[in-house]
């Protein structure tokens, strides 16, 4: 028997009316702190209140200064040299989310042949290709010390470059975007058979003596 007299039982009884805890029955952690809850609704009310409210604002904090810090960052590449472009880049991996909408904007509303524009798509390309065609234009239109910056920035990109750039370092309507094109392929494509052809070879020679010297 679970009690060893009659008032052992009719205490218990008593005790599971008013909702507390019975000898019949151990009441479990969980049992424990529900009712403990009961009793007090007024309190656990104000402290889930409070937590909620806790979250909420930590949430917004953190949102706060993750769109505070990209905007830093991407404000930062846009005025940055060329050079330092890959390693801004690698700074703004953690806050892509958030510097997505700036740098769409900088992209769209900067001139074309700004740098800002330059670097905005450079930012913008491994979450979106739609600026590749920007860039490869770009590429054979940037100054020579940009362009070894440019170049490997793209190559990552290079199979969907390697046909346009033969295209224009062959047929280009001018020598220095056909020259561009072929600095380019002698990174992206070295062992073409093109480079075999002896026409070709005295237009890059040619062009590298007399315009870049």
């Amino acid at each position: 028997s679970r009690y060893a007299t009659a008032s052992e039982l009719a205490e218990d009884l008593d005790h599971w009316l008013k909702g507390e805890p019975i000898l019949a029955r151990p009441v479990s952690r969980f049992e424990k702190t529900w009712k403990w809850c009961k009793r007090r609704p007024l309190l656990v009310g104000t402290v889930v209140t409070a937590t909620l409210l806790l979250l909420v604002v930590s949430v917004i904090l953190i949102r706060t200064r993750n769109n505070a810090e990209a905007t830093r960052i991407v404000q930062g590449l846009l005025r940055a040299d060329t050079s330092e472009i890959k390693t801004i880049i690698g700074e703004l991996v953690d806050y892509r989310g958030w510097a997505k909408d700036d740098l769409r904007e900088a992209y769209e509303q900067s001139p074309a042949d700004s740098n800002a524009k330059l670097h905005a798509a450079l930012a913008m390309l491994p979450d979106d290709k739609s600026v590749l065609s920007t860039l490869k234009e770009r590429l054979l239109t940037v100054t020579p010390t940009q362009f070894e910056y440019l170049r490997d920035l793209l190559d990552d990109d290079k199979d969907e470059l390697v046909d346009y750039y033969w295209q224009i370092a062959k047929e280009g309507e001018t020598p220095a975007t056909r020259f561009q094109a072929a600095c380019a392929l002698a990174s992206y494509d070295p062992e073409n058979d093109y480079w075999e052809n002896t026409d070709f070879c005295t237009f890059v020679a040619d062009h590298l003596v007399g315009v870049r010297p």
